[in-house]
């Protein structure tokens, strides 16, 4: 060939003998393979001849051999623009692209010198040689990754050689490898494939795969056929089976062919009720050919899935369909299978899935249907109707009859309520066809939602008559009948028989073991037996809220706590984020019983992130936060569950009681009141108000606003007179009446004036205002007494009792005071034997035995001895046992009992009140500071008198004759500090107890050291007010005296006056100074002067005398005695006087001025 190719180059060259000997020269070269010396001869000829074809293609060869691909490819372009039509420089071209296979430029240009070469031998008649460059070309086409033209190619050069069937199955390969085909190239393909199937020279492994390849076109054939082609459809089916039987009786290992086989077996009897022998034999033959492959997995499924196996059917579809490609069939069984067992979520995935996989066409037009049918039931049972009815616009109305379609929307409207146009559609539908069972169950189901239970009992009997073998029917008719009532709930030939039906039909529906489970656990009381029926639900529907509760209650209810928890704990470990609200909701609500309330409030906040706006989530939350003691987060939770709901009265309630334990009193009562207003009767609401009432005038009782507490426990008085109107036999609301009542046991008398609600009264005859602090007293002992005819076994209310026995008891003026005592005592032991536990009742008791009227030491002392063995710690029985000893002058004992209680509670008033009553026995001035210090703990009326006492005591004589009358102005900051905090003590001790002289005695003067007149002149006035009742004519005057005094600063002289007169005769140097003065102010001078002479008789000193005559002095001269006044100033001035000598002499200086005189007096009854 190459030297053929030589002499051809040779033939074509020019005439010249230079040229000729020049190319010879170069041919020799080429032959000793000396390409440059060829290559040398070839340029000098290119010199002589620069389009010498010849040349050119010997330095094309000679470049190409020696490595310049470029060079030589330019010489052979060269040439072929000289003489396009020569073979000669395409051959040359050809072979230089074979050989640099690494050159993708020149593989590219490959193509186009195969199809030149192609076309010139095919010029020239040369088939062999085209073929042969045909082959090239298609193998480079295929090399490429051009498979459809590679495939074209080997078909076009196929021939009628030896090698035929080769380059057919070539073609045949490629056009498999391509990812689609269009008609005309499928039909190439299936014709090629026809010759090589129908070959017998072609060797048996090639033979069986073209086979395959064949049943594989069949198949596409099959799906390609357009709805409206029926009869083509069958044609190509047949023909694809028939080839798939051929094919496996000369190749029975032939996997694909019987996978197209089995498939066109699912597609064929996907809506069978049974299948052929034939079809199963062909199902486990490709189970032993391909074992577990998707389409044997398939095959296996729809086996199960007919044979009613549906959790074996449902476990190999999902194996099928989760790897790999399937066929769309094993969507759509797997679909109907999820229907089956009531797995609605799962079914609507799985239809999505396989209508997007599923091609528009007449072989898979009733895999469609299926797959839409399955999707319309699940968007039916999981609530979404508006999805149901828009699968019934698109696709469905399109492909049923009009009476499916009626009964379809009839169950779309049923779902949302529309119940009068469901039945109409039933009707419609039953009118034209009464055995149409479809429309019968439909009206029936109609007809239960709209509770007419007995015409739908008919018409599911009559659906069941034309159709026994549908589960649902059974089970709704089992609803129906349970609803129903009566007989038909209890009779085991009611809805028990037809849960039964229903649960041997469909043994996967839940909600009819569910009703079995309510029957055995309503009807029968058969817990062991509800309890499997309500676990079989759950295990069939995991989701099944009402399911697992009632199982969980049926746990509970026989003592398996630990079967209940694991229950919770295995729901919520298996559910998906944000669900099994119902198994979190238990579980809180079992952690809130056990106490454990962090964990509780952990389970609630799941619930109430699955769900916001559940009311109740809300309130169990606030519960759990509630027991933690976590009020505010309570208070949060309550609060969002009435935005939700606002009529929840238990939220709004436990709103008011946690603002109540918060000490937001108001805000409590004004909850409560919300609550009212929905609900007047709501006696938690009547008993919380209340009751927040009741805390609030504790409250102020303890800050001394007697005034406003006795206003809240009037409030406190009606709501309780209501809520005992709704509910008298409630022990908690008379105890309450009664603790109302008491509250009031430390205000004075003058302070109460209550109108007591009629109900409450003794004489119900009227309404009247009750202003006696003994009327509210018996009030509480008679609702105690009411409370113990309801609860007489009750320890507490018979010690309250005997309380508000003693504290009557020891009102002023009660009559009766023994026959009290005698109660109170009785009470108390009563409580004693109930609960001889209670340290309280011991210690009650032990006080009740102090007292005056009883005078039982001895016993006094065994009942504290007896509390104190039961609760050590307690300081009050310590204090009260001291209190004992202290009155049985056993002072150490005393000081024991006392120093115990301090070291038990160092903030226990009593405690030091009493040692600092002990220090008050022996003289010790630190008895001040105990009453000081008891002060600022508590405000006890003990306390306060006392150390009011010790800090008027303490005031030297010199400061209170200075001072009373003048203010404060001379007192130094401690002793200031001290009758500031007394004049507060005894201004809570008098408004507590309002018949103590002595008190309000204190009080006046202590106010009168810092000013305060007005307040001063009020308090003595009591205190005279108070002596006067008394008889105590021994401090009559003494208390008259204070009150001149007083009102002579509020130059009330008049009164004044009166006073010093009523209090006569007046021997003391102060009084009779004030009387001067007071005189001297009424212009009453002869009288005034008349006093002052007095004075001086009587003035314990020297420096007082001579403030006398300065007095006297101011006197004579306002009574115009200018001698007199002369001399009384001179003997001021030469008595031993201190600071006022220069005042003496300047008021004689001055003396002619009148106003000066009052100023005079004013100054001079203050001694230096």
């Amino acid at each position: 060939l190459h030297r053929a190719w030589l002499l051809l180059c040779m033939a074509s060259a020019g005439s010249s003998k230079e040229v000729k000997a020049a190319l010879k020269a170069a041919r020799d070269a080429i032959r000793q393979n000396e390409w440059k010396e060829a290559l040398k001869h070839c340029k000098s000829v290119l010199k002589l001849d620069k389009e010498n074809y010849s040349a050119l293609l010997f330095v094309g060869k000679c470049a190409g051999e020696l490595g310049q691909a470029d060079q030589a490819v330019a010489a052979f372009r060269k040439a072929i623009d000289i003489n396009g039509q020569q073979t000669a420089a395409w051959q040359g071209l050809c072979a230089l692209y074979e050989r640099h296979e690494e050159n993708q430029e020149f593989q590219a240009e490959l193509v186009n010198v195969y199809e030149r070469l192609q076309q010139l031998y095919t010029s020239i008649d040369d088939d062999d040689k085209s073929r042969s460059v045909g082959l090239k070309l298609a193998k480079l086409y295929q090399n490429q990754g051009n498979l459809l033209q590679a495939a074209l190619c080997w078909l076009a050069v196929a021939g009628e050689g030896e090698d035929r069937l080769a380059v057919l199955g070539d073609a045949v390969l490629a056009f498999t490898q391509l990812k689609q085909l269009d008609g005309e190239t499928e039909e190439m393909m299936e014709k090629a494939l026809v010759e090589l199937c129908q070959s017998r020279s072609v060797d048996r492994e090639r033979h069986k795969a073209y086979c395959a390849m064949y049943g594989d076109c069949l198949m596409r054939k099959c799906k390609s056929v357009q709805v409206t082609s029926s009869e083509l459809l069958e044609t190509s089916i047949r023909s694809l089976t028939e080839h798939c039987v051929h094919t496996m009786e000369n190749y029975s290992d032939c996997h694909q062919c019987m996978r197209l086989l089995c498939g066109v077996h699912v597609n064929r009897n996907f809506c069978a009720v049974a299948l052929p022998e034939s079809v199963l034999s062909d199902y486990h033959q490709l189970d032993e050919l391909s074992k577990d492959c998707n389409d044997s997995l398939v095959c296996k499924g729809h086996e199960a899935l007919l044979r009613g196996e549906l959790a074996r059917a449902k476990d190999l579809l999902l194996r099928a369909t989760s790897s790999g490609s399937v066929m769309v069939e094993g969507f759509a069984l797997l679909c109907h299978c999820c229907v089956l067992v009531h797995d609605y979520k799962l079914a609507l995935t799985i239809a999505n899935k396989g209508i997007k996989a599923c091609p528009h066409s007449l072989y898979y037009q009733n895999v469609a249907l299926e797959l839409h049918k399955c999707q319309y039931t699940c968007y039916l049972k999981t609530g979404c109707s508006s999805a149901a009815r828009r699968i019934i616009d698109e696709v469905l109305c399109k492909q049923l009859d009009d009476a499916m379609v009626a009964v379809l929307q009839a169950r779309c409207c049923v779902l949302d309520g529309e119940l009068d146009k469901a039945k109409q559609l039933c009707e419609v539908v039953l009118s034209t066809n009464e055995n149409y069972h479809e429309a019968w169950a439909c009206l029936g189901e109609a007809q239960f939602a709209s509770s007419d239970f007995e015409k739908a009992a008919k018409s599911l009997t009559r659906a069941i008559d034309i159709s026994d073998d549908v589960s649902v029917y059974q089970q709704m008719l089992g609803k129906v009948l349970w609803e129903l009532g009566g007989e038909a709930r209890t009779e085991k030939t009611g809805c028990f028989a037809q849960f039964l039906k229903a649960a041997k039909l469909d043994p996967f529906h839940a909600e009819t073991f569910l009703y079995l489970g309510h029957y055995y656990h309503s009807v029968l009381h058969d817990d062991s037996k509800s309890r499997r029926c309500y676990q079989k639900a759950l295990d069939l529907s995991p989701s099944n809220s009402e399911a697992g509760a009632a199982l969980s209650d049926r746990c509970l209810s026989m003592g398996d706590d630990c079967a209940a928890l694991a229950l919770y704990q295995q729901v919520i470990k298996e559910a998906p984020v944000g669900e099994a609200k119902w198994a979190w909701l238990r579980l809180g609500l079992y952690q809130l019983s056990k106490q454990e309330s962090t964990d509780a409030v952990t389970s609630f906040q799941n619930v109430v992130k699955s769900d916001p706006e559940d009311r109740r989530g809300w309130e169990c939350l606030g519960d759990a936060y509630l027991q933690r003691g976590g009020y505010v987060a309570a208070l949060k939770a309550f609060t969002r569950a009435v935005q939700l709901d606002e009529a929840s009265l238990y939220c709004m309630y436990r709103i008011a009681a946690i603002k109540q334990t918060i000490g937001m009193l108001t805000g409590a009562v004004e909850e409560f009141e919300t609550i009212l207003k929905q609900d007047p009767n709501y006696v938690p609401a009547l008993k919380g108000a209340a009751e927040s009432f009741l805390f609030d005038a504790r409250s102020l009782l303890k800050q001394c606003f007697t005034g406003r507490a006795v206003d809240c426990v009037s409030q406190a008085l009606q709501y309780l007179a209501r809520a005992v109107a709704v509910h008298p036999e409630f022990v908690c609301l008379w105890k309450l009446i009664g603790d109302s009542c008491m509250t009031l046991e430390s205000v004075a008398a003058e302070r109460i004036s209550i109108v007591v609600p009629k109900l409450l009264q003794s004489n119900v005859s009227h309404q009247a205002e009750m202003s006696g602090k003994e009327e509210i007293l018996k009030l509480s002992s008679r609702a105690y007494g009411q409370a113990l005819r309801l609860a007489p076994s009750s320890a507490n209310i018979w010690h309250d009792l005997s309380l508000s026995f003693i504290v009557q008891s020891k009102c002023k003026g009660s009559i009766g005071r023994k026959d009290l005592l005698k109660k109170a005592l009785e009470s108390l032991k009563k409580a004693v034997c109930l609960c001889n536990s209670n340290y309280n009742y011991w210690n009650s008791l032990g006080v009740a035995c102090c007292l005056s009227d009883v005078a039982d030491l001895a016993l006094a002392q065994h009942c504290f001895i007896r509390s104190l063995h039961l609760n050590s710690a307690n300081a009050v029985t310590w204090s009260n046992l001291g209190i004992l000893y202290l009155n049985s002058d056993q002072k150490e004992l005393a000081h024991e009992a006392f120093k115990n209680a301090q070291s038990t509670d160092p903030e226990s008033v009593f405690a030091w009140i009493g040692q600092a009553l002990i220090a008050e026995t022996r003289g010790d001035t630190d008895a001040a500071d105990l009453f000081r210090h008891s002060t600022e703990l508590a405000v006890h009326p003990q306390g306060s008198v006392g150390f009011a006492y010790w800090v008027c005591t303490n005031l030297s004589a010199e400061v209170w004759s200075q001072e009373l009358g003048y203010g404060y102005s001379c007192l130094d900051d401690a002793t200031y500090r001290a009758v500031l905090r007394a004049s507060d003590c005894l201004a809570k001790y008098t408004d507590y107890i309002r018949d103590d002289s002595c008190a309000f005695t204190m009080f006046g003067l202590l106010l009168e050291l810092q000013g305060l007149w007005s307040e001063a002149e009020q308090a003595h006035a009591t205190a005279l007010s108070l002596i006067v009742e008394s008889s105590d004519l021994s401090n009559v005057n003494t208390a008259r005296n204070n009150c001149a005094r007083v009102l002579s600063r509020l130059d009330r002289h008049v009164e004044s006056v009166a006073f010093f007169a009523s209090a006569s005769p007046l021997t003391d140097f102060y009084d009779l100074c004030l009387l001067g003065l007071a005189l001297f102010k009424l212009n009453r001078l002869n009288d005034s002067y008349k006093v002052y002479e007095q004075c001086i008789e009587v003035a314990p000193s020297v420096p007082h005398k001579s403030c006398v005559f300065a007095s006297l002095g101011v006197v004579a001269y306002a009574l115009k005695q200018s001698s007199k006044a002369k001399a009384f100033f001179f003997k001021r001035f030469t008595c031993q006087a201190f600071c006022l000598s220069a005042c003496c002499l300047f008021i004689y200086s001055l003396i002619h001025l009148f106003v000066c005189s009052s100023v005079c007096l004013s100054v001079s009854i203050c001694p230096s």
